[in-house]
């Protein structure tokens, strides 16, 4: 899942340990969670109604059931992404419904959201297992 955010909202969090489906330590892979990417806004969108939408789109997730943090980073280029850390998809889908309430139809929404599902293939693989 894809969502745009300036980084003025983000603040440092470290990441969950990693850990298998049983609570034991992994050691083998990356730590288990899912994440929603943010970048700064667009060309062509008007900054100030960017900026509040996505605002009021961390302070949800900051509230929310799952949510686990966030890390700022920046791209080659200097353009920033943040990374929003959460528990499981069905923790970033509440986030999103509750999202959609609050901030309504201001044709940025549609655009913020864009992929949702596990970033690690051996995830998946293991949670078929």
């Amino acid at each position: 899942m894809i969502a745009l955010a300036p980084a003025s909202v983000a603040k440092k969090t470290a990441p969950p340990p990693a850990s298998l489906p049983d609570g034991s330590p992994d050691t083998d892979h990356q730590p288990t969670y899912f994440a929603v990417l943010f970048t700064d806004a667009w060309e062509g969108d008007p900054p100030t109604k960017w900026a509040e939408a996505l605002r009021m789109l961390a302070t949800l997730a900051e509230e929310s059931p799952g949510y686990l943090g966030y890390d700022v980073e920046v791209m080659d280029g200097g353009r920033e992404y943040a990374v929003t850390h959460w528990a499981s998809p069905a923790h970033i889908r509440q986030w999103k419904k509750s999202s959609a309430i609050v901030i309504g139809d201001n044709g940025l929404l549609s655009r913020i959201y864009g992929r949702e599902g596990c970033l690690w293939p051996w995830l998946e693989t293991a949670k078929q297992a």
